[in-house]
């Protein structure tokens, strides 16, 4: 099995990121992959006869450092989470202007916030928002954006960054609570648009 775990690292793990990479994904085909690859691990062919093996690393572990007695093998849906935020952080480091030209010009194009302001402006919720509004032009893109929402909903709870989180569209603030577009740009005007900056000056 460890073995097995290490020619799917090293020779199966690069084939598909190279796909997720360039294309959208289906989630229900990634789930069948991932079948399939714990059916790879867990069997063994004799005389053409699949045989199931004595399953020696829980499944919720396939993930875990060998150390930790796990196979150190990602689901594909984390691997292709990653590979999306990595786009948007490409974009902050400028290594790709041609798409940071071609994002933010599908952005104009559903008379949505450049990508600079989605970055430094928009909660979790308008990212979601975007993505709705451009799945039916770019579905790559639109599974990045919702993959971005999900990871900075992740940062609204987190004790070490859930004050850098913006206001406008925060997700804990979802429903009859969820700022308007009105009240952000008053508070943008004052120079308020994140959470610790909101209770900063309510403490003045």
């Amino acid at each position: 099995m460890f073995h097995k775990a290490i020619l799917f690292n090293r020779v199966i793990t690069p084939i598909y990121n190279h796909v997720f990479m360039a294309l959208p994904y289906n989630g229900e085909k990634v789930n069948e992959m991932y079948s399939e690859l714990v059916k790879f691990l867990w069997t063994s062919t004799k005389e053409n006869i699949p045989q199931n093996k004595r399953k020696l690393v829980a499944q919720k572990r396939l993930t875990a450092n060998f150390e930790m007695g796990g196979l150190q093998i990602q689901h594909p849906q984390e691997v292709i989470t990653g590979m999306q935020l990595n786009l948007i952080q490409k974009h902050v480091k400028n290594q790709y202007p041609q798409f940071s030209q071609i994002l933010n010009a599908l952005l104009q194009s559903i008379n949505r916030p450049n990508i600079e302001q989605h970055i430094k402006y928009l909660g979790p919720l308008q990212w979601e928002k975007t993505g709705n509004k451009i799945k039916n032009i770019n579905i790559l893109v639109a599974q990045t954006m919702k993959s971005v929402s999900t990871f900075i909903q992740t940062l609204e709870t987190d004790i070490n960054t859930w004050h850098s989180v913006p206001i406008y569209g925060h997700s804990l603030a979802q429903g009859l609570s969820e700022i308007t577009y009105q009240e952000f740009r008053t508070l943008f005007e004052t120079g308020t648009f994140t959470i610790g900056q909101l209770l900063h000056s309510a403490h003045r």
